[in-house]
């Protein structure tokens, strides 16, 4: 992935910043509050992109930072805000993974209700 921040229109479609940064929180949720991570968002951005979206997740109070002396890297985990977001993730991806069955549902109860309400009305009733 080049280093471009800023993409024309049409461009727009091949954009997956969201899909990486997706993965890469919901990582983070799973050893939340006792994990610090470094490494994890660099890991799904290429080039410097890992530290810019570090910088800018932190600026935006979605991960708080520390600095390790030990291992001299910057660590970080999820804040208050990050954990509600990756709760937005989980949840959006309930409601497709019932939606779908939901709408099955909802068609097979139309079905039998209009199998039900044209029974009623024939000559022969079958039950």
């Amino acid at each position: 992935m080049k280093d471009k921040p800023i993409l024309r229109g049409d461009e727009a479609p091949t954009i997956t910043t969201l899909n990486r940064l997706k993965t890469a929180l919901l990582d983070m949720r799973r050893g939340y509050p006792i994990y610090w991570y470094w490494g994890i968002i660099e890991h799904y951005f290429e080039g410097n992109l890992g530290s810019k979206a570090v910088e800018i997740l932190a600026k935006d109070k979605i991960i708080e930072i520390k600095f390790d002396e030990k291992l001299n890297k910057n660590l970080y985990r999820l804040t208050e805000k990050g954990l509600q977001i990756t709760a937005s993730f989980i949840n959006r991806q309930k409601i497709r993974d019932y939606g779908l069955i939901g709408i099955i549902l909802i068609s097979m109860t139309l079905v039998v209700a209009l199998a039900q309400y044209i029974l009623s009305y024939s000559q022969f009733p079958l039950f």
